[in-house]
């Protein structure tokens, strides 16, 4: 919204005085990402001395309330006028965003000793004093393992499906939700990164006016809260974290619970 200017200021206006004009040349257009951070500018003419005092930080958005200065410039101009520029940001307390979610799934290669298969289906157990196993696999004096190595029948290979096999490739996953508010993050949340997520810290997603859901989870695996990352704009905050898909052996409950729960002994 554009105002009319004073064309001829007074000796008090260009002094800085009492009738120095402050006007709104652009009220700004509302801008809403879609995260719901909502955003706008505004530019002010001011004739006078000392801009700096006219827009203060704390000062409120001419049309939405609810929106705070992050950043302003002050620029004096040829004719010795000031242009004063504010960058507001936050969001629509009518309104408050539903967070919004992405899922990574990628694979990584590890060990094949490593595999929650290995003894019981691949490679059997390292015989003492190191040996020969299952499909090939020879381990050392130390009984740990060395390799898939060629075996016969004849002149017929019998594990060509392992000869030379060292690795396989692990399936991963990483949640990640981000919320648009204007509360910041506490302590406590903030201790749980590092930890098992599960009860009422599990993933889920929520939307207005519907029940929380559970973030789609193999049943052999668990979530850990790997990361927390929070911007702040004027007053509003975004808030990132990220969840970590175990392995099949799910996330060990004595290393990554709080309070540690030592795992049971597997049975045979």
């Amino acid at each position: 919204m554009a105002h009319k200017l004073k064309i001829n200021p007074t000796a008090a206006d260009v002094t800085g005085g009492i009738n120095a004009p402050l006007v709104v040349t652009n009220g700004g257009a509302l801008m809403t990402d879609r995260y719901g951070m909502c955003s706008s500018r505004v530019v002010w003419w001011y004739y006078g001395l000392n801009p700096e005092t006219k827009v203060s930080m704390t000062m409120k958005h001419p049309v939405w309330k609810w929106l705070d200065i992050d950043k302003r410039t002050i620029t004096r101009a040829e004719d010795g006028h000031w242009d004063i520029v504010a960058d507001y940001y936050g969001v629509d307390p009518q309104n408050e965003p539903d967070p919004l979610y992405a899922l990574d799934i990628s694979t990584s290669q590890e060990p094949i000793e490593t595999h929650p298969e290995f003894v019981k289906q691949f490679a059997g157990k390292a015989p003492l004093g190191g040996g020969d196993g299952l499909n090939g696999s020879f381990f050392d004096e130390d009984g740990l393992f060395v390799s898939f190595k060629p075996t016969y029948t004849g002149d017929t290979l019998t594990n060509p499906h392992w000869v030379g096999v060292k690795s396989y490739l692990l399936a991963s996953a990483v949640w990640r939700e981000t919320k648009v508010t204007k509360t910041r993050l506490t302590d406590l949340e903030l201790a749980d990164v590092g930890y098992i997520a599960d009860g009422d810290k599990a993933p889920k997603i929520k939307q207005k006016g519907k029940a929380s859901v559970a973030v789609p989870t193999p049943a052999d695996r668990t979530w850990l809260l790997g990361n927390i990352s929070y911007e702040q704009k004027g007053q509003t905050y975004t808030v990132r974290k990220e969840y970590l898909l175990s392995g099949k052996l799910k996330w060990n409950t004595g290393i990554y619970k709080n309070p540690p729960i030592m795992p049971q002994p597997a049975t045979a």
